[in-house]
C-alpha cells in the first residue's frame, strides 16, 4: 500500500472555531481525569484502612 497520487480539491481553511473544540475536548478529558482521580483516592483510602488492621 505504498501508494501516492494528487487529490483534485480545494485546501481546507478553519473557521477559527479552534478554542471551542479545544473546550470541548477539555471538559471530556476533565471527566476521564476525575474518574480516575476519584478511583485513586478510594485505592489510597483502602491502603490506609489495610494497615490500620
Amino acid at each position: 500500500m505504498d501508494e501516492a497520487w494528487e487529490v483534485d480539491g480545494a485546501p481546507v481553511v478553519t473557521d477559527c472555531d479552534a478554542t471551542e473544540v479545544f473546550e470541548l475536548v477539555e471538559a471530556a478529558l476533565d471527566e476521564v481525569s476525575s474518574f480516575y482521580k476519584g478511583l485513586r483516592e478510594r485505592q489510597d483510602n483502602a491502603a490506609v484502612y489495610e494497615v490500620e488492621d
